[in-house]
């Protein structure tokens, strides 16, 4: 299947982030944050409140439970995937979680909140690992940590284009067109279409058109896109399959613009 003319000046097969069509578009434009690369034709998802990080989807967010209060000489420490933040015991318990939260929520990639004793952290774009621990003072809370799961405040924001960046030229053996075999880094800028039709990469599921589009969110190949299921586990998202290009693991979608929270 010919698509159009290529962004790169030839005449191109389907390949994971082209366009399709002469449609309306429209675009964000990111910077990839996390530890993983996005490929092109991959889902796309950002935080809320960010207008500048997007990422895929990663088991990014856990609690930390504490089972009593500070009191005066206590030191709280709190482990973020390998990097100790310490607080010691100033005013109140209040305060002194406070003052933790926000020494975490200064570190770029890290979201935290408090809610009473309980500590919610977010590692945006990379898997979480978080543990706690209180030393020193007449007596030492516990802290618990939770089960670390995808964050809620992530949502789906569109597919990632081969706009940004020079794609390998055209030799028609399949690893010129392979899906994901070019991408955006973490720290570069990625083109995302969040309304139009495009070029996705699937996981080799059947698809059916006109079906709503699913993505995978927890297993291998986190951002593409598989067959509509309601009770999957992975996410459904405001688009839709319209026409297979006859290429193995792509398929053309038609994004309706908008966000979908996770």
């Amino acid at each position: 299947m010919t698509i159009s003319n290529g962004e790169w000046g030839y005449l191109e097969r389907a390949r994971a982030g082209s366009l399709y069509g002469t449609g309306p578009k429209q675009f964000l434009s990111r910077k990839v944050i996390g530890t993983d690369a996005i490929p092109f034709g991959r889902a796309v998802f950002g935080y809320e409140g960010d207008d500048q990080f997007v990422c895929l989807p990663k088991v990014d967010t856990n609690t930390l439970t504490l089972s009593d209060v500070l009191v005066t000489g206590n030191v709280l420490t709190v482990t973020v995937n390998g990097t100790a933040y310490a607080e010691t015991f100033a005013t109140d318990s209040a305060t002194t979680l406070a003052a933790l939260v926000a020494q975490l929520n200064a570190v770029t990639g890290i979201l935290a909140s408090l809610n009473s004793l309980v500590i919610t952290i977010t590692t945006k774009g990379a898997a979480i690992t978080t543990t706690g621990a209180i030393t020193l003072g007449a007596t030492q809370a516990t802290v618990t940590p939770g089960t670390a799961a995808i964050s809620g405040s992530l949502a789906f924001l569109g597919v990632s284009t081969s706009l940004q960046k020079q794609t390998n030229a055209p030799t028609y053996a399949d690893a010129s067109f392979a899906p994901g075999a070019t991408e955006n880094d973490p720290g570069e800028v990625v083109s995302i279409l969040n309304l139009g039709a495009i070029v996705v990469e699937t996981d080799g599921t059947t698809i059916l058109a006109q079906t709503q589009c699913n993505i995978l969110k927890t297993v291998a190949g986190v951002g593409k896109f598989t067959a509509f299921a309601t009770s999957s586990g992975n996410q459904l998202v405001h688009a839709h399959y319209i026409e297979d290009p006859s290429v193995t693991n792509l398929y053309v979608v038609q994004l309706e613009g908008g966000l979908t929270a996770i």
